[in-house]
């Protein structure tokens, strides 16, 4: 029988109230275990890429269009000035072009058309502004904002002044970066400045090496050429006689080799010994506010110096014979100063024992202005990152003109199209991406991506390895230099006759006919230091005649 709900003894409940009275009983603990979480929001695929992309961007260097860019602190990304539209939409229209050989232009030497070996080519680096300790910490930090606005308008000035028109590269524009630097030789009794063995000119800094010598003159720099073993010995040998002619016997010049580390590793430090012995102790206001991390209880303090990706973490990290510092090919992957302490010291061979302990400073990389240096060669030896690369055809371009042999012989590439005549930077792309299998999503060939691949074997020396020897003046002056007589001089005087008027008739055919401004360039070049060989000559041979 059914009953009905009135029928029954059963009390009758608030359910309001009853909800308040156990509301009120629970404390704020148990009432958020009583609550149920908030319904979570689905993550999409589209959503995660974006999050993946914003933090790579925050790692990467940032393009900036305007001409003047203080970072704030803290910010150590490399900042580089952002490139015209119109300009690379004109690098991208060119990678059509047929490849020109280095050899049919006569000269394999094309990297010194861009005027890498003239130091008047090098505009000044941005150094510390003068300073005092009663400053405080905003009063210092507006001193250096002014003389980095101010050093960024000199090079723009400097810029609009060149008779050559020749454009500045893609330098560093972060404040912050250079402040790594400033410390790091404030802070070094040594300074060993690194440098590519591929092409050293590149990556050395003449402005850099006047600075030390002239505002810290007690101050000493090694040259350390990294990356011999991609490198014949002896290409490497004439780098290093070149190197210590240019820049005096007191600038030791040592090869660098992953397959001798044991021995490269004794060199470097047996040098730093022989130089360290000769310093003086000198006070001034920086070493005074620095402390000279304790030099005068016998520390000794080395920087390592350079541009990016000359390979300084990874020779701290086999002179530690471990993983200090993580190293990478993407430029500007040492983001802060970083210190540590060498317990090795019976390395140093000091037998006076004034040295009781090493102190080494790994700095970022540092891209030094430059005149006439175009951004596709900063691409190929390393000082600007591939993965930011908006057109890559003209760096290629360079590499199959001055590659031996060519470099579709070296990848063993076919053409797309059985019509294709000669070999131009894009159909290697094409040929490249077909050979991989790159494609996008609608099945068009990926040759950006191939374009890239190509561009990272050759950084890494995979497969082309991209080496230069030194400026082909440089052994004419080193003969004119030791010449021992006025008839060896006379030979000598021959051979540069010779050759200038070869190159004259050269000028005259790539200019006249071929139009070709790169190889016009080249050889004006080339033409300009046979004349002070020339020159040289006739220097000499006073000497010799007056008895020296």
């Amino acid at each position: 029988m059914l009953l009905k709900l009135g029928q029954l003894n059963v009390p009758v409940i608030n359910f309001d109230s009853f909800v308040r009275e156990v509301d009120a009983d629970l404390g704020d603990k148990d009432r958020r275990v009583a609550t149920m979480p908030p319904r979570k929001k689905p993550f999409s695929g589209k959503a995660k890429k974006q999050q993946v992309r914003a933090y790579y961007q925050s790692l990467s260097p940032t393009w900036m269009a305007n001409a003047c860019v203080v970072s704030g602190r803290g910010d150590l990304r490399t900042i580089f000035q952002k490139e015209s539209k119109a300009a690379i939409d004109a690098r991208k229209r060119d990678a059509t072009r047929a490849l020109v050989y280095a050899e049919d232009r006569g000269n394999s030497q094309s990297i010194y058309a861009y005027g890498i070996q003239d130091p008047s080519n090098q505009p000044r680096i941005l150094t510390k502004p003068k300073w005092s300790r009663n400053m405080t910490p905003e009063e210092l930090n507006g001193v250096d904002d002014r003389a980095f606005t101010q050093w960024v308008e000199y090079l723009e000035q400097e810029t609009v002044s060149r008779d050559d028109g020749a454009q500045i590269n893609l330098y560093e524009r972060n404040l912050e970066v250079w402040r790594q630097l400033w410390r790091v030789i404030e802070r070094s009794s040594i300074l060993v400045h690194l440098a590519d063995a591929r092409c050293p000119l590149l990556h050395i800094s003449d402005q850099l090496m006047t600075h030390i010598r002239t505002a810290f003159p007690w101050k000493r720099v090694v040259l350390v050429l990294t990356k011999t073993d991609l490198v014949a010995d002896e290409r490497v040998q004439k780098w290093a006689t070149y190197l210590q002619t240019r820049y005096g016997q007191d600038v030791p010049v040592l090869a660098y080799s992953r397959e001798h580390i044991d021995a490269s590793n004794a060199a470097l430090m047996r040098t730093i010994g022989r130089v360290s012995a000769s310093i003086e102790h000198h006070e001034s206001e920086d070493s005074l506010l620095l402390a000279a991390e304790g030099r005068e209880q016998g520390t000794l303090s080395i920087g390592f110096v350079g541009e990016p990706n000359v390979g300084k973490s990874s020779l701290l990290n086999s002179l530690f014979d471990r993983k200090l510092v993580s190293v990478s090919a993407t430029p500007g992957h040492t983001k802060h100063l970083q210190t540590h302490y060498f317990e090795r010291v019976e390395m140093l061979e000091r037998e006076d024992g004034d040295v009781t302990r090493v102190l080494m400073f790994d700095c970022p990389g540092v891209v030094f202005p430059r005149f006439s240096v175009p951004v596709l060669v900063q691409i190929l030896f390393g000082s600007f990152p591939i993965a930011q690369t908006r057109e890559p055809f003209s760096a290629i371009r360079f590499i199959a003109e001055n590659c031996v042999p060519h470099l579709h012989e070296v990848y063993k590439l076919k053409p797309v199209e059985e019509e294709d005549g000669d070999w131009s930077p894009y159909t290697l792309c094409e040929a490249y991406a077909t050979l991989r299998g790159f494609r996008m999503k609608g099945g068009k060939l990926d040759v950006h991506r191939a374009a890239n691949t190509l561009l990272r074997d050759t950084l890494n020396g995979k497969k082309v390895v991209l080496s230069f020897p030194p400026p082909a003046a440089a052994s004419t002056a080193e003969r004119i230099a030791e010449a021992p007589d006025v008839e060896t001089l006379d030979h000598i005087r021959k051979e540069i006759s010779v050759h200038i008027d070869a190159v004259i008739e050269k000028l005259g055919e790539v200019y006249d006919q071929a139009k070709d401004l790169d190889a016009t360039k080249q050889y004006a070049v080339e033409l300009q230091y046979m004349v002070k060989c020339a020159e040289a000559v006739d220097l000499k041979e006073e000497k010799l005649d007056d008895g020296y």
